[in-house]
């Protein structure tokens, strides 16, 4: 149905976005193929070229993840170009050194936690694999690191919420941790 694309908000047409991804890369069929260029019209009309308006960091990283695959199993460059503009875009706004490392959430910078993180590392890579740039594996590297040292329980094997600046135990760089 066109235009229902257009409806949808910025995480929400990400993952639609990958769901189409999925289906071009599964079954070759050219309509998916279509599909991947209404998604991508519908969200640069919606959202621009490069997505300072959305405060969540982790919705822009899933974007970028749609569009790199989407340029991946088609070749468009223009889908390679817009996922790449803004990780360039993102990644110094999330990146710091608070907490240890890491990415944040949100513009706010009061917590970084794995569902920015673990998509900012699969963004890193998926730029770096496109691009060659080997600079792209390393700041994924680091962020997957800090994720691990930071977020993982190994103990009870799973990752913690997040980590928020808030809590931050002031002889120590390891966070407090949250459930709420």
């Amino acid at each position: 149905q066109k235009g229902v694309f257009e409806r949808a908000d910025f995480w929400d047409t990400a993952e639609i976005f990958e769901i189409i991804d999925d289906a071009y890369e599964i079954t070759g069929k050219q309509k998916y193929a279509d599909y991947i260029e209404e998604v991508y019209t519908a969200f640069v009309n919606q959202h621009g070229n490069v997505w300072e308006g959305n405060i969540y960091n982790d919705d822009i990283m899933w974007g970028i993840i749609a569009m790199a695959r989407a340029y991946k199993l088609t070749g468009i460059r223009k889908y390679y170009e817009t996922a790449k503009a803004n990780l360039d875009y993102v990644w110094p706004r999330s990146k710091s050194d608070d907490l240890g490392g890491g990415l944040w959430g949100r513009i706010d910078n009061q917590s970084k936690n794995a569902c920015v993180n673990c998509p900012g590392v699969i963004a890193a890579c998926l730029i770096g694999e496109i691009s060659g740039e080997e600079s792209y594996f390393e700041e994924a590297k680091a962020v997957m690191e800090w994720t691990a040292r930071t977020l993982a329980e190994e103990e009870i094997g799973k990752f913690l919420p997040e980590a928020r600046i808030l809590r931050m135990d002031a002889d120590t760089t390891r966070a407090r941790f949250s459930q709420d």
